[in-house]
């Protein structure tokens, strides 16, 4: 059981502003609070109000499922594995009916410290929350929030012990386990959520730590980047058009900068006749498709090595990938030989996409040519776009914006640099995007299809207003599920 602990004292509300607050599965309240003397946000966790003498009788009930439950305790079962009706019946019965209030909030910590993920299980449920960090006992954790970056939360493990015996069960979840021995977690958990940890102080100098990147089973689609100003329908549109005629590209852009959740959009452009096959360390795609083949790294345990079982890295899945025939080929990020591996895919035919870490062109050329990728020039000219996005903060939001989106053209003979072509740009200063330049990628669309110019600006025109069609009913539809 992770364990459990009255939750700091009321918030006294003179000192902070509220900017936003919004529920969580019913039964709690998340608050984004401004320090009104510094302007810090604050991510705050609204649970049900216990009084101490009904944190005493919550005592007492865990000790009491404890005594008659005792299969509860043993260590190497995970919490989602427990006999969560039997739990939960022999709780009810101990509680008795006499103050239903009191048992619905007693059943609530229940659920949360035996079944779900203690204290952070509010922070797990909320779906603008990308990453929890924890970085040892007696800090308060901190999250990554879709809409204000960085936040500091009221949540706080209070010491070294309560902390390592988290890990513990963190590592549970994972099915793996953690200890002095084997200081460090990497694992998912069963709902996909990506947990890194390390145990006491064997690796840090504060203790315990752990980072949760959290998986959500919601799909980001085109509609989401509409809504959210990622992009414009000139931009869509025209992507729309290059996956469905198979240009390969790269989403390019810092940490944080919503690459992954892009990338799972643009692959909702894909026929469905089709095949899509991705490659991840850690699920994150979530792709709406009849015919998807989705593919993750492993890293056997220490204690399997030995025993004939090997890892499968990237490089081994792309190497897999090729022979599988998909037409298209995803890979979450690229970062070492696999790229090569990716290149020469891209270079037989085979239709890629893939996220990497640069913010130009330029970087981006040096990154794919230098160790450990080591790329060709020749082998880059066959990358047809190039898509880059940023992330900037406007207030006390965080904006993210495609910044820039380059098609590749070849290698210069003379100087042997990579050429390009900036279709689209970001106007920061009215929010908007200029095409910045004639789309070869269109031209030879235009080639390809015997089609004029003029035919061809009508096929776009159609096609951006079926998409915003398709948006306007996405709307119209989450907004009645709003109400319901």
């Amino acid at each position: 059981m992770f364990q459990t602990s009255p939750p700091e004292e009321s918030l006294n509300m003179d000192g902070f502003r509220i900017i936003e607050r919004y529920p969580v599965d019913g039964k709690t309240s998340i608050l984004i609070l401004e320090n009104k003397d510094d302007l810090e946000l604050y991510y705050y966790v609204q649970e049900p109000e216990l009084s101490k003498e009904q944190w005493k009788l919550y005592d007492d009930l865990k000790r009491k499922v404890e005594t008659f439950l005792p299969e509860i305790m043993l260590e190497n079962r995970s919490a989602f594995q427990l006999d969560r009706e039997g739990v939960l019946r022999y709780c009810r019965e101990s509680i008795g009916k006499s103050d239903p209030d009191l048992e619905e909030k007693l059943l609530y910590y229940i659920k949360r410290d035996y079944f779900g993920y203690g204290i952070i299980e509010p922070v797990v449920n909320d779906t603008l929350i990308e990453d929890i960090s924890c970085v040892g006992p007696g800090i308060p954790l901190f999250v990554y929030h879709s809409r204000y970056d960085v936040l500091k939360t009221n949540l706080i493990f209070r010491t070294s012990d309560s902390l390592s015996s988290y890990l513990v069960r963190l590592a549970q979840k994972c099915n793996r386990s953690i200890s002095v021995r084997n200081p460090i977690l990497d694992g998912t958990t069963a709902e996909g959520h990506r947990i890194e940890g390390t145990y006491g102080r064997e690796v840090t100098s504060l203790g315990s730590s752990f980072t949760i990147r959290l998986f959500r089973k919601k799909v980001f689609g085109p509609s989401d980047i509409l809504k959210s100003g990622m992009a414009d329908s000139n931009i869509l549109t025209y992507l729309w058009l290059a996956v469905e005629n198979l240009e390969s590209a790269m989403i390019a852009g810092p940490p944080g900068s919503g690459k992954t959740s892009f990338l799972n959009a643009m692959m909702s452009f894909a026929p469905s006749n089709t095949k899509i096959l991705t490659i991840e360390e850690t699920r994150e795609l979530n792709i709406q498709h009849p015919n998807w083949v989705s593919t993750a790294t492993r890293e056997v345990p220490s204690e399997m090595m030995g025993y004939g079982t090997q890892n499968l890295t990237l490089f081994d899945l792309v190497k897999s990938a090729m022979r599988q025939r998909p037409t298209y080929i995803v890979v979450g990020e690229v970062r070492g030989e696999e790229t090569y591996s990716l290149f020469q895919a891209m270079s037989t035919g085979h239709t890629t996409y893939s996220t990497i870490h640069a913010d130009s062109i330029e970087s981006l050329v040096n990154r794919l040519e230098s160790e450990p990728m080591n790329i060709p020039r020749i082998l880059i000219s066959g990358l047809r776009i190039v898509i880059f996005l940023t992330y900037y903060r406007s207030g006390n939001k965080i904006r993210r914006r495609i910044s820039e989106i380059d098609e590749i053209s070849g290698v210069d003979s003379r100087t042997g640099d990579i050429m390009y072509n900036s279709v689209f740009r970001f106007n920061p200063i009215n929010e908007s995007w200029l095409m910045a330049g004639e789309s070869l990628f269109l031209d030879r669309l235009t080639e390809r299809m015997n089609e004029t110019p003029h035919g061809m600006r009508a096929l776009f025109e159609k096609r951006k207003k079926n998409l915003m069609e398709l948006f306007s009913e996405n709307s119209d539809r989450t907004g009645e599920e709003e109400n319901q």
